[in-house]
């Protein structure tokens, strides 16, 4: 008999156990009332979701969720770059160390094609001010979950991509280099040779989803 398919695991940012648990640094740039991962939280819910279909654990073997996630990205010096925003290559660092302690079957790696191509799933959509996991499709709709509303199951495929972030297995060393600006700088990347490295830059931003 054909197996049944394993359902994609849904996780909500808003569930009681870590909606009100503080976000990155959020209390100092939202305030205190508004700085639960309820609120912020849609990437690393979106990553755990994304760690657990790949069979990556916690830390500590348990089940990764993204109160787990949170609290070690903020142990890092660089697991949230300037006011809430996830460092995509911090969380394959996370999984690495999953993986050396016997609690992950792979490493994975991180990848952001262009946001015009056509994304290969699962992937992890950035949308305007928001991100959602995408796992399945039809011609004209993504089938997604949606980490501030579970009953939200589609998004149609005309809807703005601001980028297309994924976790692939993989066992290479995981090496990377990552260059962040603001918004106002302009930057030129030049090899050894001081010709230009083109470079598909992309801007990210969230939104208070409550």
């Amino acid at each position: 008999p054909t197996p049944t398919p394993t359902p994609f695991p849904y996780l909500s940012q808003k569930a009681s156990t870590w909606a009100e648990v503080e976000y990155d640094s959020a209390s100092s740039w939202a305030g205190v009332s508004k700085s639960g991962i309820g609120r912020w939280g849609c990437a690393i819910t979106s990553v755990a979701m994304i760690l657990q279909k790949n069979g990556v654990n916690a830390l500590d073997g348990t089940s990764v969720d993204p109160s787990k996630l949170n609290t070690w990205l903020i142990s890092q010096a660089d697991g949230y770059i300037g006011p809430g925003l996830l460092n995509w290559l911090a969380v394959t660092r996370y999984v690495k160390a999953s993986y050396d302690a016997g609690n992950a079957s792979t490493k994975l790696e991180y990848s952001r094609p262009s946001a015009t191509s056509t994304p290969i799933l699962p992937t992890i959509l950035g949308l305007p001010g928001h991100f959602v996991v995408v796992h399945d499709e039809d011609s004209t709709n993504w089938q997604i979950n949606d980490p501030v509303s579970e009953s939200t199951k589609l998004l149609a495929k005309t809807s703005t991509i601001k980028s297309i972030n994924r976790f692939i297995p993989s066992l290479n060393d995981l090496s990377y280099m990552m260059f962040v600006t603001n918004a106002n700088v302009t930057s030129d990347l030049e090899d050894e040779n001081g010709d230009i490295v083109e470079i598909d830059w992309s801007d990210e931003y969230l939104s208070d989803d409550i």
